[in-house]
């Protein structure tokens, strides 16, 4: 048994030594069963979240109101729910209330996937009544119960059901899939904020092509802001070298670029400013690198991070091979990397100019970290000083 579901059975141990039933759920079943490694484990039981709060000395309640309580448990931390069914889904988000029960078999019949209505005792016994081990088995993602149930009761559902196809290279069931695009209108409900999160898991999973193949089939692009026509043209997009992207924003600025747009295509995607800000800078610095190779002093001012970000976006834009080890090559042959180290200030051009603090020292450091870069002068101050001065530029 793997060590989280070790470190938790004594959790296990304590509720169905009171009488309660106590069970594995959830993400951790399934990714066990798939032979995956897992990080955290979730318990469901019987008992409620008073009768929870009652075994356990240290508890907080994190979703008391949905069942779900916290126990710290010799320096782990367990979230325990209480089996629940669930009332109408009224914004097609939430349900508007939970009803606890007793029943493991109520409780599964609830959850979205039959791979994730899976429940393990304590002994590794499996209570699967949905057929979910099968599905993982034969690789397929199934809605508990009917589709258009499940999706119009949580229509971020929708989004997750692609998702998982990206996350875990499985295909969607052909009644599920054809749900999809039936409900994909209840998608106009979901908070941007959520839809951008579940986009985001989806182009870093292991087989993003296929996720987004679907999401463009089944017409679910077209409900993320800017991207109305992005679908049309997804066969050329999932041509390219897509597997060399390594981060969200590299994905988002080749969208862009792919679609002919700038950052502002994601104005309305809810993005933090510092993503909106990465998004800019490979967008922006992909366009100069089409006529221009990276030069000591734009690997300065990008960083060495940042600059191989820019090739990996280039290389997959165009097609192209990228140049990895030039860049890392060249930046290891830089005598400065960061503005911090030059043994030049402001301060001291202003006195060795005698003239008062303006543009012209900005322009000034701009020669001096060249000049640095560029081997002409050494970070000396005195040094630095002298070629100035030779260069008739104090």
């Amino acid at each position: 048994m793997n060590q989280e579901f070790i470190r938790a059975r004594p959790v296990l141990d304590q509720l169905t030594a009171k009488g309660y039933e106590a069970y594995f759920v959830g993400g951790a079943v399934r990714d066990t069963l798939m032979g995956k490694e897992i990080d955290d484990v979730d318990i469901a039981t019987s008992a409620t979240p008073e009768q929870v709060k009652e075994i356990f000395t240290h508890t907080v309640d994190v979703g008391i109101d949905h069942g779900t309580v916290l126990v710290l448990y010799k320096g782990d931390s367990f979230e325990i729910t209480t089996f629940r069914t669930e009332s109408a889904y009224k914004d097609y988000r939430r349900p508007d209330s939970v009803i606890f029960v007793t029943s493991l078999h109520e409780d599964l019949k609830r959850r979205d996937f039959t791979m994730n209505a899976i429940a393990m005792d304590q002994d590794g016994k499996l209570y699967d009544p949905f057929d979910g081990e099968k599905a993982i088995h034969t690789k397929v993602i199934e809605t508990v119960g009917p589709a258009d149930e499940r999706f119009s009761e949580d229509a971020l559902r929708i989004l997750r059901a692609v998702r998982f196809v990206s996350q875990l290279g499985f295909t969607l069931h052909e009644n599920t899939r054809s749900a999809l695009r039936k409900n994909a209108d209840l998608l106009l409900h979901i908070a941007q904020e959520r839809k951008t999160a579940e986009f985001q898991k989806m182009v870093l999973g292991q087989y993003p092509e296929k996720g987004l193949k679907i999401a463009a089939d089944e017409g679910l692009l077209a409900y993320f802001p800017g991207f109305g026509q992005f679908a049309a043209h997804i066969e050329q997009f999932l041509a390219l070298p897509l597997n060399r992207c390594e981060s969200f924003e590299e994905w988002m600025a080749l969208i862009a670029l792919f679609n002919g747009q700038d950052q502002s295509l994601y104005s309305h995607w809810k993005l933090s400013s510092s993503q909106m800000k990465k998004i800019g800078l490979l967008i922006r610095e992909t366009k100069k690198r089409e006529s221009s190779s990276f030069t000591p002093y734009t690997i300065y001012q990008l960083g060495l991070e940042n600059t191989l970000s820019v090739e990996r976006v280039w290389s997959v834009y165009h097609h192209a091979d990228p140049d990895y080890d030039a860049i890392t090559d060249l930046h290891a042959r830089m005598p400065i990397h960061k503005e911090t180290v030059i043994e030049v200030s402001g301060n001291d051009l202003m006195k060795w100019a005698d003239k008062p603090g303006g543009p012209w020292i900005k322009e000034l450091m701009h020669e001096v970290i060249n000049g640095i870069l560029d081997h002409k002068v050494p970070n000396k101050k005195e040094l630095i000083k002298q070629w100035l001065i030779q260069e008739n530029k104090l």
